[in-house]
């Protein structure tokens, strides 16, 4: 049986839409304050990613709100400590370290609302039982193992598009 890294849901979507929009990547952004990078932006997504699924299944399956609550602050308390480490290399990655254009949130925005429906139209409780469970078997390992992989791929990616 193989230990899920994350909801398959939105397992590989920050990857898959990272490699999908590296050319949004090289446009340029306008000054204003400092610009969330390209790294720190995949990260977020990826700790903030079940927390619509997280609504969905409290109004579809009330009685899992609590329980799945309480397994996504865990999952986020192992997300920030098993991705610290991949947080203070950023900066040293000329790729993930660049500032994430409007587009490529926008479009990150746009796949996690796709995702959302999809969820949308699956029986509510088997959903949201699944998704209890995957948030509850993401380990410390499992979670850096996901994003140092995910971090790999874009940076390769995006020194292939040059």
């Amino acid at each position: 049986m193989e230990t899920p890294d994350y909801p398959p849901q939105f397992a590989n979507s920050t990857v898959l839409l990272a490699l999908a929009m590296l050319s949004i990547t090289a446009l340029p952004t306008q000054a204003a304050a400092p610009a969330e990078t390209v790294g720190t932006l995949l990260l977020r997504l990826q700790e903030e990613s079940a927390a619509p699924f997280i609504q969905h299944c409290a109004t579809k399956a009330p009685d899992l709100k609590r329980s799945l609550e309480m397994e996504y602050a865990q999952f986020k308390k192992r997300f920030r400590k098993a991705t610290a480490p991949l947080r203070a290399g950023i900066k040293t990655n000329p790729e993930l370290s660049r500032p994430a254009s409007r587009e490529l949130i926008k479009q990150f925005g746009e796949m996690d609302a796709e995702a959302l429906a999809q969820a949308q139209q699956r029986d509510p409780r088997a959903f949201c039982l699944k998704l209890k469970n995957d948030l509850s078997h993401a380990t410390p390992e499992s979670i850096h193992k996901n994003m140092q992989s995910a971090f790999a791929e874009y940076t390769v990616a995006a020194r292939l598009s040059r």
